[in-house]
């Protein structure tokens, strides 16, 4: 056994052949290249990449859904509790439900996990998201979270506190706030479902929530 407290845990899967994704940096549009890029050069040469349509080379990828781990919390690594704590105190003093963590296999030069809470209505649920991923001179993680809601024609609400770097696929209507407070984030999540609240649809426990996260 490792005795290593901030490494990756490694869980064993009964899928042999696991799918994984990449980005596909030649289908970004302008907009995500711009949230993306940590400077105007980074943006040039993304864009100018783009109409050459030279795929830009990425370093890691997610392996599909299939391999969706729900774990306890003491099964993640001490460096990702450490991160995600403050977040997850919040959660508990807004009265949310801590539900599962979970834990996507990954290859290359990336890692993440999540930590979820259901409300008390099981109308909405919250989802905090830590990813770390790192080159040979700069190591970056970062933990960011969203309420979310389904509705009954198969979209979904979510409402974040993170940037986006990318546009929500179609399914998703998202809406994005920096920087915006916990509970302010959960009134304004709120807000937006006053205008669907009869297509909410209700969590009623654990298995059935991890089911919705997978099919996401």
């Amino acid at each position: 056994m490792s005795q290593n407290p901030y490494e990756a845990p490694r869980y064993d899967t009964t899928l042999a052949s696991p799918t994984y994704y990449q980005l596909l940096s030649t289908k970004l549009n302008l907009r995500e290249y711009r949230r993306i890029s940590k400077n105007w050069f980074e943006l040039l040469l993304g864009v100018c990449l783009k109409f050459l349509r030279i795929r830009l080379p990425s370093t890691f990828a997610f392996a599909d859904t299939g391999n969706f781990q729900r774990i306890a919390p003491q099964q993640l690594s001490v460096r990702v509790r450490d991160k995600i704590k403050p977040i997850d105190d919040q959660a508990l003093a807004l009265n949310l439900n801590y539900a599962f963590s979970y834990w996507l296999h990954t290859v290359g030069t990336v890692e993440g996990a999540a930590a979820t809470f259901l409300s008390g209505d099981g109308r909405s649920f919250l989802l905090i998201v830590y990813v770390r991923s790192w080159t040979q001179a700069v190591v970056s993680e970062k933990a960011s979270f969203a309420f979310v809601s389904q509705l009954a024609n198969g979209t979904a609400v979510a409402t974040s506190g993170d940037k986006g770097d990318l546009d929500s696929p179609p399914h998703i209507l998202g809406e994005s706030h920096p920087g915006m407070a916990m509970p302010d984030l959960l009134q304004r999540h709120l807000t937006r479902l006053s205008s669907v609240a009869s297509s909410v649809v209700t969590i009623h426990d654990f298995d059935e929530f991890e089911l919705l996260l997978r099919g996401h």
